[in-house]
């Protein structure tokens, strides 16, 4: 996964916000994100998008994000991290003398280029100096061979030249201490965030025991759900709404480590075969060839039970899994 920022974006005729982002020579991603920024709520491919539709927030997405284009198919997930604004990475706020309580600091792994900055690293700026101080010799040259009035014709160069040579330096690397004490405050953040979210979690978990909560979830929320009830019984799922290859709602692995698909549906009637076709071609065409689940709220046809049994689907019904248990 590589981290990134997004530039966030807002339609000047519904106000929604969004996050794009080029990530191919042909195709722009497309975040939604909701009012308050802080979450995802949709992902969408375009060739090209209208500039007067939209303008410029003083907000960035930060996101961990992974990309793979193969026979034009694009397959893309991204993680949200977190919203900040434009002047959070100004590096003048990233004073040395500051403390990282008094920083922004993200809760993550990545080290920003503004977090290296606070442990010290710099971008010299040898080659350009190298460059004044070779223009600086000819200036003098040509003062000496025609007099020191081209001096005062070329005094601003000279003062800029002059600049330039007086903040004279090299690439100077961040200090591993404090990259260090970077890194364990970057791990306590994390720990806070995964423990107030394990809290939400667990309280989620119980609610999911009754089956009036599953019937109130919308759609996207139900995946959620899912992934939580398959997990806590030892699968490792994660939801992929921002996958682009349609049809798979959850992607990881089962209790014994095999590759896993699934597909959900919220549906207030039985789930019909078509949708059990559909993942039999998404598990065709899957480099892995996963163990394949279909999960239901209400239950499936026979026709959706027959076909798969012949094709080694494994359907679970919500409704039932939760009064059986």
């Amino acid at each position: 996964m590589t981290f990134k920022r997004y530039q966030i974006y807002k339609y000047n005729s519904s106000g929604k916000f969004v996050a794009i982002e080029r990530i191919s020579d042909k195709k722009l991603v497309i975040l939604d994100l909701n009012d308050k920024l802080s979450k995802i709520t949709k992902m969408r491919f375009q060739n090209h998008i209208k500039s007067n539709s939209r303008y410029k927030t003083d907000y960035l997405l930060e996101v961990e994000e992974e990309t793979k284009i193969n026979d034009n198919i694009i397959e893309y997930n991204a993680k949200y991290l977190r919203v900040i604004k434009q002047n959070d990475i100004l590096l003048y706020k990233w004073s040395k003398t500051k403390t990282l309580e008094e920083l922004p600091i993200g809760a993550y792994l990545h080290f920003t280029n503004e977090e290296k900055y606070w442990a010290g690293e710099e971008k010299g700026n040898f080659t350009k100096n190298i460059i004044a101080s070779i223009i600086l010799v000819i200036f003098i040259a040509l003062s000496i061979n025609y007099g020191w009035g081209m001096i005062l014709f070329c005094l601003p160069a000279l003062l800029m030249i002059d600049w330039n040579y007086k903040t004279w330096r090299k690439d100077k690397k961040a200090d591993i201490n404090k990259l260090k004490e970077l890194l364990e405050y970057k791990q306590s953040l994390i720990q806070n965030k995964t423990d107030n979210l394990n809290k939400v979690k667990s309280s989620f978990e119980k609610q999911l025991e009754n089956y009036n909560t599953w019937k109130s979830l919308n759609p996207k929320k139900f995946e959620y759900a899912v992934a939580t009830w398959l997990n806590k019984q030892g699968y490792d799922l994660k939801v992929t709404q921002y996958f682009a290859d349609g049809g798979i709602d959850l992607v990881g692995n089962d209790k014994n480590k095999n590759p896993t698909i699934v597909q959900v549906k919220k549906y207030t009637k039985n789930v019909g075969v078509a949708v059990i076709r559909e993942m039999i071609g998404i598990r065709q065409n899957h480099p892995d060839n996963p163990n394949t689940i279909v999960v239901s709220l209400i239950g499936f046809t026979s026709g959706a039970k027959e076909l798969a049994n012949m094709e080694n689907i494994v359907l679970i019904n919500i409704k039932d899994e939760i009064y059986e248990s």
